[in-house]
């Protein structure tokens, strides 16, 4: 389980590099990033698309590989696998037939944004917001009983009609706003909860935000 760079293509170790090189192949959730990646580092591997939509489909042809001794790498676009993104149905299969899966670490973006938030670092991940009314306020009842700072993941898109429901549910909390983290235009915002209305028109792409 390798994880790879949120932004800037220098944050990999070369264990990572070195473990992608070895594989017989990689499954990765789009190839056309991940090729980007072994480009920028001169590795030429075979790239298997494994993503949320077929990940039950080729479960099976992978564990045969992985039982004939392939040596097989799993990526997300960004960051470490597995964590809001596919890959967790496959190490579950593998455990269970006894199949060795090791993590080879790396950037995370929800690390990242605790670790520059000044926060309390006992926290918890939330992952993505549900898409219905009533699922979010069932989903946010639940994370306000949680004693820690909290990370989510959010398109930039959502943040106008989610911004209402945080300011609802964590009342006199701060944020933290990370938005193209480690990438040339890195930006952070950090205020109080009652003003995350404010960005709702200005930012772009995938953000993590962190309330305290």
């Amino acid at each position: 389980v390798v994880s790879t760079p949120i932004g800037n293509m220098q944050d990999i170790s070369s264990r990572s590099l070195k473990i992608l090189s070895l594989s017989d192949y990689i499954l990765c959730e789009d190839t056309r990033v991940t090729s980007k990646l072994l480009n920028f580092y001169k590795i030429k591997k075979k790239l298997v698309s494994f993503h949320a939509i077929n990940e039950k489909q080729k479960v099976n042809k992978i564990l045969e590989d992985l039982k004939d001794q392939k040596v097989l790498s799993i990526v997300s676009d960004a960051g470490t696998p597995t964590l809001s993104d596919p890959g967790r149905l496959l190490i579950s299969e593998c455990r269970k037939v006894g199949i060795k899966v090791i993590p080879v670490p790396g950037a995370s973006a929800i690390l990242s944004a605790v670790s520059v938030s000044g926060f309390q670092d006992n926290f918890y991940f939330c992952g993505f917001f549900p898409k219905k009314k009533n699922e979010i306020e069932n989903f946010l009842s639940k994370i306000s009983l949680i004693k820690a700072t909290l990370v989510f993941f959010m398109p930039a898109r959502d943040l106008e009609k989610n911004s209402e429901y945080l300011i609802k549910f964590f009342p006199k909390s701060h944020f933290l706003i990370a938005r193209e983290m480690t990438k040339v235009h890195e930006t952070f915002y950090r205020d109080e909860i009652d003003n995350l209305g404010l960005f709702k028109d200005t930012l772009k792409g995938e953000l993590t935000i962190v309330i305290s």
